[in-house]
Protein backbone atom coordinates (compact mmCIF):
# COMPACT_ATOMS: atom_id res chain seq x y z
CA UNK A 1 0.00 0.00 0.00
CA UNK A 2 1.04 3.42 -1.02
CA UNK A 3 0.05 6.88 0.21
CA UNK A 4 0.71 9.89 -1.32
CA UNK A 5 2.38 12.53 0.76
CA UNK A 6 2.93 16.55 0.09
CA UNK A 7 5.67 18.53 1.84
CA UNK A 8 5.61 22.15 1.77
CA UNK A 9 8.69 24.58 2.60
CA UNK A 10 8.63 28.30 2.20
CA UNK A 11 11.51 30.79 2.45
CA UNK A 12 11.16 34.44 3.20
CA UNK A 13 13.13 37.36 2.46
CA UNK A 14 12.16 40.90 3.96
CA UNK A 15 14.28 43.84 3.18
CA UNK A 16 11.49 46.96 2.13
CA UNK A 17 8.70 44.45 1.76
CA UNK A 18 8.26 40.38 2.07
CA UNK A 19 8.66 38.62 -0.34
CA UNK A 20 7.91 34.60 0.12
CA UNK A 21 8.52 31.58 -2.30
CA UNK A 22 7.06 27.73 -1.52
CA UNK A 23 7.85 25.17 -2.77
CA UNK A 24 5.80 21.77 -2.16
CA UNK A 25 7.27 18.30 -3.28
CA UNK A 26 4.92 15.25 -3.44
CA UNK A 27 6.02 11.35 -3.05
CA UNK A 28 4.94 8.13 -2.92
CA UNK A 29 6.07 6.54 0.48
CA UNK A 30 5.23 2.87 1.54
CA UNK A 31 3.03 3.22 5.00
CA UNK A 32 5.74 0.21 6.90
CA UNK A 33 8.31 2.56 5.54
CA UNK A 34 6.66 5.68 6.60
CA UNK A 35 8.07 6.73 9.95
CA UNK A 36 11.50 5.87 8.48
CA UNK A 37 11.07 8.49 5.82
CA UNK A 38 9.84 11.06 8.95
CA UNK A 39 13.02 10.51 11.12
CA UNK A 40 15.21 10.60 7.80
CA UNK A 41 13.58 13.58 7.05
CA UNK A 42 13.46 15.08 10.79
CA UNK A 43 17.52 14.44 10.41
CA UNK A 44 18.13 16.03 7.60
CA UNK A 45 16.47 19.46 8.77
CA UNK A 46 18.37 19.76 11.77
Amino acid sequence: MNVYVCMCVCVCVCMCVCMCVCVCVCVYVYVMNLFTQITLLSLAFK
